[in-house]
């Protein structure tokens, strides 16, 4: 049991929170013919996730079925944890969202800016390598001494986009960065200033999208950073073909126990002094009389009398 929503919300945000998760149980409902061949290896012999367990099927089947709520909030419900499920994408978004808006009000400093960095779309088998090249790239970006001089401390998190087209993965990197005192006063960025560190820093010969931008309206901005990596339903939304599964299957085995949003410098700091850990979930609270089951059934919610 993990909950989902980590603020009291009125009658009006319960029901139209409610509604959402109704929205991503219907997505979830389409997606089980193409779990189930997944999990069931029937598409791919090479597939490299370990497990066929069938409960990986019966949890992406039964996640969401039944949310518990109080007269405040959505306090509970049974959840199957898979990156495949987008009632979980969500889940993992709201908690995301509300951890690093909690940090955020933290920082004396407000000043923040958005910024985005890119490579060349990859074959569906160089994803791997890729995003390993992309993470060490990224890392050696932030350890230049103009990005210190400019950057307190960020958020960053990895995006994963799937092109039909061509059959491509465009993985890519949202950075929400708490900007120096001195930021304007002599370490402003440009975007050209971007797009060279990260040019020099990830060894591309080739001319790289970039982009950097203020941050006005920061909620904005956190439910960038805070979106789920990948939303894998994506993937498999229409016109299923034996390339998005095939594509599904290595996205799932890639971003297996990999770390998708991380922190760096004043904000790390700050994290750990509130002891927030952007890759834990918050337990559920108690269930009493007073909480309300509401099941999922005919693409809605309804209540059910405890």
């Amino acid at each position: 049991m993990y909950n989902i929503i980590t603020k009291e919300k009125s009658q009006e945000l319960q029901d139209k929170q409610l509604s959402k998760i109704a929205d991503r149980m219907r997505i979830k409902d389409r997606l089980i013919p193409y779990i189930t061949k997944i999990y069931k290896n029937e598409y791919d012999n090479n597939f490299l996730i370990e497990s066929r367990n069938k409960n990986l099927i019966e949890a992406f089947k039964d996640c969401g079925k039944e949310i518990f709520k109080n007269d405040k909030q959505i306090i509970g419900a049974k959840f199957c944890h898979q990156r495949l499920c987008p009632v979980c994408n969500l889940r993992k978004s709201n908690i995301t969202y509300h951890k690093i808006e909690t940090i955020v009000k933290e920082i004396k400093d407000k000043d923040f800016v958005l910024i985005t960095l890119t490579v060349k779309n990859c074959p569906v088998n160089w994803l791997e390598n890729t995003i390993n090249d992309l993470m060490a790239s990224f890392h050696r970006m932030v350890n230049r001494k103009t990005w210190k001089r400019a950057i307190r401390g960020y958020f960053r998190t990895l995006e994963v986009t799937y092109n039909s087209r061509d059959n491509t993965f465009h993985p890519h990197i949202h950075i929400l960065c708490n900007l120096d005192e001195d930021y304007y006063n002599g370490y402003y960025l440009t975007n050209q200033d971007i797009r060279r560190m990260w040019t020099e820093s990830a060894n591309l010969a080739y001319y790289v999208q970039t982009d950097i931008r203020k941050v006005e309206e920061k909620e904005n901005a956190i439910a960038e950073v805070a979106k789920y990596a990948v939303k894998m339903s994506d993937i498999l939304s229409n016109n299923v073909d034996n390339n998005r599964l095939k594509a599904t299957q290595v996205l799932l085995s890639v971003l297996k126990n990999r770390r998708l949003v991380a922190t760096g410098g004043n904000i790390s700091k700050i994290a750990k002094q509130l002891k927030i850990n952007l890759d834990e979930e918050y337990t559920a609270e108690d269930i009493t009389a007073k909480t309300l089951l509401y099941k999922y059934q005919n693409g809605q919610y309804n209540k059910i009398n405890l």
